[in-house]
């Protein structure tokens, strides 16, 4: 539905996972967390360690707002 996301996401680190890369998606959907770990039948905890992982990964400063990043792509 937005192939450009992912091709946006793939050029900042080319070596994310097909998991980390459907991870972003959820959160360019605006996914809360809660809404996340209901759907990937894990805690809240786990996803929060997953954002804070992505972050890392897409050098995303941690003040800024991860829905906001994604969304200005």
């Amino acid at each position: 539905m937005y192939p450009n996301v992912c091709a946006a996401i793939l050029k900042i680190n080319p070596r994310l996972i097909s998991s980390e890369l459907k991870f972003c998606a959820l959160l360019f959907l605006n996914f809360s967390t809660k809404d996340i770990a209901e759907y990937t039948f894990t805690s809240p905890k786990t996803v929060q360690n997953r954002k804070n992982g992505i972050r890392k990964k897409l050098n995303i400063p941690s003040d800024t707002d991860l829905y906001l990043w994604f969304k200005n792509l």
